[in-house]
């Protein structure tokens, strides 16, 4: 009986919540103007193709998988809406009403990111652990700049938190958790019609999975193989574009802070020395399993993550180029990265439970990161001049 009061009290604060950030992505959604990208893809991706040339890839885009075109398309045909303006390739284009709508599918799914992230760690946790989640969240650059922005970035930020977290509560339990496997399918797929660098993160899972909780081949058809085969079909239908990397380590930090690395690496070192430690008797197996188990999807994310930097940089044309490589193409480690960094304040806290001094040292140093993180976003923010 608790606990279904917990869960519908949480239930109504997270949609509170929501509210309330959508009310915030309104709002700057209405600071910033249309830019190139976005006016581009309205005129000639949506206003001029139907579902059928969408699905039949009979667009030019970096970006070849449907879904969120199909579901820009939708919103605006229900509205009737047409870019109500003749664009003579203009980089930034101001119209407070076209802003505010072509922007509410993006605003949508980073409010409920953001909200998803809150509910997960309140609800499996704490609630104050679900405010320093939501803090954690709003101290991100990636969240801000992309919070509302008419291209598939927040879909991709929604569904990554959504498998990240999926995830997480299966290498938490023992048991093999088949009801989340319709669930964490569903999200590849959808991942895999969604950008075709989340084939990374599809991979990844999935071999964890394999190593960790079932080897059953079959369940891997529609979890790893039609999501693969999907990515691989569209990155053949992609357009070959010269493109120009300005700072690879730079397309890095914007989605992981060096402090945050700095807290991984950290981190890890306590996983390294856990077994030689008396720590070990502060933890459950559960907690060994969620964070050792987080570290290495996390650790191999970032490997994956370094690997396609090292292609990219092969292969840029720095004289040529048509296109550069932005931070926004690596935006699926910004929710990774925050449900790590809640996660792993979380077993630090533990592991020191006994250790009064140790936690006041912990809370003034996780404290300290927030603000940190906190200041450098808005002076990235004011240099930006987005908003």
């Amino acid at each position: 009986m608790i606990q279904k009061m917990k869960k519908q009290y949480l239930l109504g604060i997270a949609i509170v919540l929501f509210f309330i950030l959508f009310k915030i992505g309104d709002w700057l959604a209405q600071r910033k103007p249309l830019w190139n990208d976005e006016v581009y893809t309205q005129i000639y991706t949506l206003d001029d193709n139907s579902y059928l040339d969408i699905l039949r890839i009979r667009f030019l885009e970096g970006n070849s998988c449907p879904l969120f075109y199909i579901i820009q398309k939708a919103m605006c045909d229900l509205a009737q809406y047409r870019f109500p303006h003749e664009w003579h390739q203009e980089w930034l284009v101001s119209d407070l009403k076209s802003q505010r709508f072509l922007r509410i599918p993006s605003n949508i799914f980073m409010s409920f990111s953001l909200v998803l992230i809150f509910y997960f760690f309140s609800r499996y946790y704490s609630l104050g652990t679900g405010l320093y989640s939501f803090l954690v969240s709003l101290s991100s650059y990636m969240v801000w700049v992309y919070w509302v922005e008419a291209r598939p970035y927040a879909i991709w930020f929604f569904l990554t938190t959504a498998q990240a977290l999926i995830f997480l509560v299966m290498i938490k339990e023992k048991q093999k958790c088949s009801h989340l496997w319709p669930w964490l399918s569903v999200i590849h797929v959808l991942l895999s019609l969604t950008v075709i660098v989340s084939i990374a993160q599809i991979t990844i899972v999935s071999f964890l999975l394999w190593f960790l909780k079932e080897k059953q081949w079959k369940k891997y058809i529609v979890l790893t193989a039609i999501p693969v085969g999907l990515c691989f079909f569209y990155y053949s239908q992609s357009p070959i574009l010269a493109y120009w990397l300005r700072d690879p380590a730079q397309l890095l930090y914007y989605n992981f802070p060096r402090a945050w690395i700095i807290f991984f690496f950290v981190y890890g070192i306590m996983l390294f020395l856990r077994e030689k430690t008396k720590i070990l008797n502060s933890y459950s197996d559960k907690t060994k399993r969620e964070g050792a188990g987080f570290f290495v999807f996390l650790a191999l994310m970032l490997v994956a993550s370094l690997a396609l930097l090292g292609i990219l940089k092969m292969r840029a044309d720095p004289v040529n180029y048509l296109a550069v490589v932005d931070p926004r193409y690596f935006i699926y480690l910004t929710p990774i990265g925050i449900i790590a960094i809640t996660l792993f304040s979380v077993d630090f806290m533990r592991a020191f439970k006994e250790n009064r001094w140790m936690k006041i040292n912990l809370v003034v140093g996780l404290g300290g990161m927030l603000v940190v993180c906190f200041l450098k976003t808005y002076s990235d923010l004011i240099a930006l001049a987005v908003y």
